[in-house]
């Protein structure tokens, strides 16, 4: 008897703490906090310790940690050995200066917490739209043009901002009204899940680790599937990406998130070996010599192709301009920056349908075909 009932309160106990985490009943206690280990990014990284997490901002051109945060429950207290700063969680009002936070908090049902972005001309989440238009949320547009004390009044405690090395020229202030700003490199990380594996890191800040850790599960696994099925592909196009802004032509550096999306879809891309986790620029003249007979051209920034030939005529030099086959997000822009960097598998299987030739025929989750 005493054994069936040690077993039934094990399996009791075991069915609790699933059901938990699956509901996102999630714990206050910081040190019980259920994040995962970060595998594919590099540019953050969260430790675990007796009672905080430690959080540690990676330079991605020096390698070395540009910052460290303590988060913690509210009321611990932290020995005066660790010098970083403190970060009280859950934290319940963020600004947030990228359209990958919006994405992110919207995957963990937590757009609520947030109190300011760049511009509302860049979002598509309509719940966030309508926050905006009730003044629940306020426009910052960059770091360096925010506001200490509209920040202070907007409740926003955390500042999350695309980091260039450079500490925001207001961050002192900001600091001593007892506001953090977080610098976010997801945009430098070169693996599609590093990218989206930032979402950890909202997760543990909102308080929604184990939601965050359950989505970031399943988009792996997602991806992971289309991976192994573009290696059966016996087509392996050629692609481009990019447009002309002012003198130069804009792509992917070879080391880039989005140059290694294109090698996991199985697609050539002719610039692959370039350095850098951004992008690169050539002349157009470059452009129509080694890229002139790629079957695909992505992202020109445009729909259509009356659009793209009166931005320029030599356009039509290009095959893939020739043949039709091309396509971009800007039916939809906003909604892509939004969602593209946490929904990498999404736009794996867009690549690979364009692989396949099936971009005309299979709808596609990002991306459209340009009109004429």
């Amino acid at each position: 008897m005493l054994l069936s009932f040690k077993s039934s309160f094990c399996v009791s106990l075991c069915l609790i703490v699933f059901f938990s985490c699956n509901q996102q009943i999630e714990t206050k206690h910081i040190n019980a906090l259920k994040f995962e280990k970060v595998v594919h990014a590099q540019n953050f990284k969260l430790i675990q310790h007796h009672n905080f997490i430690e959080l540690q901002i990676i330079d991605p051109e020096k390698g070395h940690i540009e910052r460290s945060f303590a988060l913690v429950r509210k009321g611990v207290a932290l020995s005066t050995d660790f010098n970083m700063e403190r970060i009280e969680v859950p934290v319940k009002g963020l600004v947030c200066l990228s359209a990958t936070h919006v994405g992110m908090l919207n995957k963990l049902k937590a757009i609520s917490n947030i109190r300011g972005i760049s511009s509302k001309k860049y979002v598509s989440n309509q719940q966030l739209l309508q926050n905006i238009s009730l003044g629940k949320v306020l426009e910052f547009q960059t770091i360096d043009q925010l506001n200490p004390e509209l920040v202070l009044t907007s409740d926003a405690r955390i500042v999350l901002f695309d980091g260039f090395g450079i500490a925001p020229s207001n961050g002192e202030k900001l600091k001593k009204l007892g506001i953090v700003c977080i610098p976010n490199y997801d945009w430098r990380e070169t693996d599609p899940l590093g990218k989206a594996e930032w979402i950890k890191l909202l997760g543990v800040l909102v308080g929604k680790e184990c939601m965050a850790n359950n989505y970031f599960t399943k988009i792996s696994k997602d991806y992971s599937n289309l991976k192994k099925q573009a290696l059966q592909l016996k087509s392996h196009q050629t692609i481009l990406s990019g447009s002309l802004i002012g003198d130069l032509w804009y792509m992917p550096a070879g080391e880039s998130f989005y140059a290694h999306i294109l090698k996991d879809a199985q697609l050539f891309y002719q610039e692959k070996d370039s350095k850098g986790t951004g992008s690169v620029s050539f002349s157009l003249e470059h452009c129509l010599k080694v890229h002139k007979q790629a079957n695909l051209w992505v992202n020109p920034g445009v729909s259509s192709y009356s659009e793209l030939l009166r931005l320029n005529p030599k356009y039509r030099l290009l095959d893939a301009f020739k043949h039709k086959q091309m396509y971009c997000y800007s039916h939809n822009a906003n909604y892509f920056w939004e969602n593209s960097a946490v929904e990498p598998h999404h736009l794996l299987s867009d690549f690979i349908a364009m692989n396949r030739g099936e971009g005309s025929t299979k709808k596609l989750y990002f991306y459209r075909k340009l009109k004429e």
